[in-house]
């Protein structure tokens, strides 16, 4: 009598390791992920389904974090990379990658992809905490001086959520306007046409618009325009902040430094300007090689900047 071994695979029994052939058919099974596929002995095959699907088996290759959340504006796993036009979530909201670049978010290593920004994410939290304490700050906020103007603005407000709020402002501080997907999506939550929802937006950007220009022009400028064109050049980041926080906490404060110091950079940013201006007490005005020089009765020579710090020029209509 002869005898064969045999190392077979039974449903959940361990394997067999004697040398009798084990009773009832054998099966051989091989892990075919996310199923099993069994093969019996007599030939037939069977199929076990598996329960669910992991989400996170879309995730585009190696990333992580934030970044494991990133999907196509179809929905679909990114295939070749992540793109600036790709989704991802952040605490709870929706943002492009190239918004989440701007507001710092993430960022581009060496190789040119994008990865974690060093507190980004805690940076973003803050700004949709900004967003939700809008009741909180309701007696403070600078509401716009037509009425109609708020009606607006609450009625774009009022039917798209605050995460989708956020991302079109961030677009809006970013490029001058919200994308046609961020427009669709609001129209979508706000059940009416996109091109009813893009007139809104618009319209509300010129009332903010409107209401910064009369802020400056209460500082003392004649001209908010060219105000705004430095600020864009030279403090691009404090410019961004400062609309952040006229548009979420209705506060237009955070241009009021930055024109001071566009006054006070006058002599640097245009010079031309300082030996013409008229500062009254006979205080005149020279080019001294690369600098202005102011001559003071009773004071003597200082630059501009000193002069204005100490409060002995006042310089109205920049």
């Amino acid at each position: 009598m002869s005898y064969a071994s045999y190392q077979v695979a039974t449903d959940g029994a361990p394997a067999n390791t004697s040398n009798l052939i084990p009773s009832g058919p054998p099966r051989a099974t091989y892990n075919d992920q996310p199923g099993a596929l069994s093969l019996n002995a007599d030939g037939t095959t069977s199929v076990q389904k598996p329960l669910g699907f992991n989400t996170a088996d879309m995730a585009p290759a190696g990333a992580t974090g934030i970044l494991a959340t990133a999907r196509t504006p179809l929905g679909s796993p990114p295939v070749n990379g992540i793109q600036p036009t790709d989704i991802i979530t952040v605490n709870g909201m929706e943002l492009t990658v190239a918004i989440a670049e701007h507001m710092g978010i993430l960022q581009r290593d060496v190789s040119g992809r994008y990865a974690e920004a060093t507190g980004g994410v805690d940076r973003a939290r803050e700004g949709a905490d900004a967003e939700n304490r809008g009741t909180e700050t309701v007696d403070t906020a600078e509401a716009f001086s037509d009425p109609k103007a708020e009606q607006a603005l609450s009625e774009v407000c009022s039917g798209v959520s605050a995460g989708l709020q956020v991302s079109a402002l961030q677009e809006i501080i970013a490029s001058g306007q919200a994308t046609p997907q961020t427009i669709n999506r609001a129209a979508s939550e706000a059940g009416v046409e996109p091109s009813e929802m893009d007139a809104r937006v618009s319209g509300v950007m010129k009332h903010f618009e409107t209401q910064a220009m009369q802020a400056v022009k209460g500082y003392g400028s004649e001209d908010p325009a060219a105000f705004f064109e430095w600020a864009r050049e030279h403090q691009h980041r404090g410019l961004k902040t400062a609309m952040q926080a006229h548009g979420m906490e209705r506060s237009t404060r955070g241009y009021e430094p930055m024109y001071r110091e566009y006054v006070a950079s006058m002599a640097e940013h245009d010079p031309a300007s300082v030996p013409n201006a008229k500062f009254g007490g006979g205080i005149t005005a020279q080019d001294v090689g690369d600098k202005v020089l102011l001559n003071i009765p009773g004071k003597g020579q200082m630059t501009y900047r000193t002069a204005l710090k100490a409060g002995l020029i006042k310089v109205g209509g920049a």
